[in-house]
């Protein structure tokens, strides 16, 4: 199964164009000349081996070395085996990595306008978070956290839509069912606010305990994409999938400002170049990926079902977009975009 699921991935490579003015360089692949010297960058990253974002990252290194003739080789650190996951985002700024999967959610105080691409139920697809990233809004985001952060988001990577699995049988249709059921998710204020909104009692855990914590009781639910769920094998320690749809999950391939000025012009457009491609790869059929998933989970007992999800999206939007500490700190003008470009009505505050 484990390589039907890597041919199954390979298969889907594709290549997407990313404009060069959200990296400050052209996106056009480059080569390095031979006497250039040898850098080497750390790649890190919480995900398992057998993710797909994990053979993301691999193919994304592969692409580098190519790329740059060898002159650029980047070392591939999954399972959080450098840095663990609630260290991960300041090792970047402090050197102890130089890449990461960073998402809009470890972005704020500093750049509290990236959380808009995360925000929960605002986007109905893909290409509508492509597009906003792509935007001159999104232009504005990146240069906001290399200004703030000495860190630069190199594209935009589609892991999945997170759902809801549970180890209880309860059945859950809306915010209410939730109540009392201790609700894994990662770290920060931001997932804080979409479990609570969700209706669950969140306790943090990283994400290499989750099938631990799982199997106690430490926490009876987690959310993630179900290719995520697959991969970790959590349909052994849990009875239900709940199709909450609620996020449409992006990470950013991000490389800290030190180790960019590393590069040669060169070197840089290589690394834009391999991210664009590394992460076309991985966004190309993510949806039969979930399908197939699914079944895999139905096939391992889980019950699989979608719960009231208008009920659920009006109850998190308000939770979001009518708190002014989460949307007042939104670019000005950019809530009103997107709402234009999904078609969204907003929630009545």
């Amino acid at each position: 199964m484990k390589a039907q699921r890597w041919w199954r991935w390979a298969q889907g490579a594709f290549g997407i164009g990313l404009t060069g003015a959200l990296v400050g360089c052209g996106a056009a692949p480059a080569t390095s000349s031979s006497n250039e010297p040898h850098v080497t960058l750390k790649y890190s990253c919480p995900c398992t081996t057998d993710q797909p974002q994990t053979q993301a990252m691999q193919k994304f290194a592969d692409e580098v070395k190519k790329l740059t003739n060898g002159a650029v080789t980047i070392s591939v650190f999954p399972n959080g085996s450098l840095l663990a996951q609630n260290i991960e985002f300041q090792g970047l700024q402090k050197g102890s990595t130089d890449i990461m999967d960073s998402d809009p959610s470890m972005y704020p105080p500093k750049v509290a306008q990236m959380e808009i691409l995360l925000t929960p139920y605002l986007f109905t697809s893909w290409s509508q978070v492509e597009q906003t990233f792509r935007s001159s809004d999104g232009q504005k985001l990146v240069d906001l956290a290399v200004q703030q952060l000495g860190v630069r988001p190199l594209d935009i990577q589609n892991i999945g839509v997170r759902e809801l699995n549970l180890n209880v049988t309860k059945q859950i249709m809306t915010p209410d069912d939730l109540k009392g059921v201790k609700l894994r998710m990662p770290p920060g204020p931001y997932w804080a606010k979409l479990g609570a909104a969700m209706g669950g009692q969140v306790t943090p855990v990283a994400f290499n305990e989750i099938y631990l914590a799982l199997q106690t009781g430490t926490v009876q639910a987690q959310d993630n994409p179900v290719p995520t769920d697959v991969a970790n094998k959590f349909y052994e320690v849990t009875k239900q999938l709940v199709l909450t749809n609620h996020v449409l999950s992006p990470v950013m391939p991000t490389i800290s400002e030190a180790a960019w000025k590393k590069l040669s012009p060169n070197e840089q457009k290589a690394v834009v170049k391999a991210a664009q491609d590394s992460d076309a790869w991985a966004d190309q059929d993510v949806q039969s990926l979930q399908d197939q998933d699914v079944k895999i989970m139905e096939q391992h007992g889980i019950k699989v079902y979608t719960p009231n999800t208008a009920a659920f999206r009006s109850a998190v939007l308000k939770s979001f977009l009518c708190d002014p500490t989460f949307s007042g700190q939104f670019l000005p003008g950019m809530l009103s975009d997107v709402e234009k470009l999904t078609k969204a009505t907003p929630p009545s505050c």
